[in-house]
């Protein structure tokens, strides 16, 4: 059992990284209103918002830097993190590019901005995080498994959360 607790523990330390990353464009919305500026530009796909004005360069550089402060706050605490501060930049990234490509599918499918896709709303950023990273590691099935539950049970939860706290217009 002990095994188990250590495995799920470590694993937990990994995504934390990713975990914080996608929360960052809430926890900062009220700073640098000069990066609040949509990535995509405007741009239009098939007469449709690629993005949408939600997915913003200040959630990004936050979800960036907060994935990287994560992660060498880890890396200085336990050796399940010994990438430190560039991992988590780096997944932060990834993982918010994740929930970039979940948002450019809802607008194709005229799902505006703040709608909800089910499964998709919960899982798009860790499975950029995933992919990307499975680059330069091996993850094994049940690490993956583990991430794709943990972020189907829990953000339903986190987001209800943030709603109430009035961090979320939606609470999805």
């Amino acid at each position: 059992m002990a095994g188990l607790l250590s495995t799920v523990f470590h694993w937990l330390l990994v995504l934390t990284p990713a975990l914080v990353a996608n929360m960052a464009p809430i926890l900062v919305k009220p700073l640098w209103p000069q990066f609040n500026q949509p990535i995509d530009c405007g741009l239009r796909l098939r007469n449709r918002p690629l993005l949408g004005a939600n997915k913003t360069w200040r959630g990004l550089l936050a979800g960036m830097l907060l994935g990287g402060i994560a992660s060498w706050l880890i890396s200085l605490a336990t050796t399940a993190q010994p990438a430190g501060f560039w991992f988590g930049v780096l997944a932060g990234f990834w993982a918010l590019l994740g929930d970039m490509v979940g948002s450019a599918l809802k607008r194709q499918l005229d799902i505006p901005s703040g709608g909800h896709l089910p499964i998709l709303d919960e899982a798009d950023y860790i499975v950029g995080f995933l992919l990307v990273t499975a680059l330069i590691t091996s993850w094994s099935l049940g690490f993956v498994l583990f991430a794709i539950v943990l972020v189907l049970l829990a953000n339903p939860l986190v987001n209800r959360l943030g709603y109430h706290l009035g961090l979320k217009e939606h609470p999805w």
